[in-house]
């Protein structure tokens, strides 16, 4: 069985599901999409690790989405230098100072969790 990585997936639009992207492993005619993904682009000054800088509802309903087409939501936070940094910088240069942080968010199932003990 092949291991499961980010770097083996093909992105589509998610705009269906609620989402920025999901991602299919190899692409749509092989496998059903895995993953559905939110990104949020955040400045490195302004950084910070609230909710992810989403509301409580609007992440509730794309979780609900997300679970009731059987998939897993990845939320990645891209943080960008500071405007004056980029402009001063190459381009290769600044892109090594972009930092991207990717989490996978579930929703806790009571009946699941009771049913493994």
């Amino acid at each position: 069985m092949l291991n499961r990585t980010l770097f083996d997936q093909v992105p589509r639009s998610g705009l269906k599901f609620g989402v920025d992207f999901v991602l299919y492993k190899y692409g749509p005619q092989l496998y059903h999409a895995h993953f559905s993904v939110m990104v949020k682009c955040s400045n490195a000054a302004s950084c910070s690790a609230d909710l992810f800088g989403f509301q409580w509802s609007q992440l509730q309903s794309v979780l609900r989405t997300t679970q009731n087409v059987a998939k897993e939501l990845l939320i990645c936070t891209v943080t960008i230098p500071s405007k004056e940094l980029l402009e001063k910088a190459s381009i290769s240069s600044a892109l090594q100072s972009c930092s991207v942080q990717c989490e996978v968010i579930k929703q806790w199932e009571a009946s699941r969790d009771r049913n493994k003990k």
